[in-house]
């Protein structure tokens, strides 16, 4: 979506276990004009069980290291239920290579449009 030709806001979520990340991240979204962070969730589980009755985002803000469903897994699942939702991968990780190495399988599956 184009922001300059639809005056609706770029809806978007984060999936972030910090607290005081996932807060800060979704209230400079928040700020940003033509975005707007309607959900944000400590869990991939959390917000796949909200992806069941909710409307799906435009956007999600993803971290990669969740505990229990790792983001990496996550972005499978998402995708399965919301194939039209972007999702935008984060880490405080600095090891590449691993980053890499575990998202392969997963981002194989997904063509990304350039």
């Amino acid at each position: 979506m184009n922001p300059s030709t639809d005056d609706r806001p770029i809806t978007l979520w984060v999936i972030e276990d910090n607290d005081t990340y996932r807060n800060a991240i979704a209230a400079l979204v928040n700020g940003t004009e033509g975005m707007h962070c309607t959900r944000a969730f400590e869990s991939c589980e959390k917000a796949l069980k909200t992806l069941e009755d909710d409307v799906a985002p435009e956007v999600i803000l993803m971290d990669i290291g969740l505990p229990g469903m790792s983001g990496v897994e996550g972005l499978g699942r998402i995708k399965a239920v919301s194939p039209s939702t972007d999702l935008i991968m984060l880490t405080v990780s600095d090891d590449e290579k691993q980053i890499f190495v575990n998202s392969l399988p997963i981002l194989t599956h997904f063509p990304t449009q350039l």
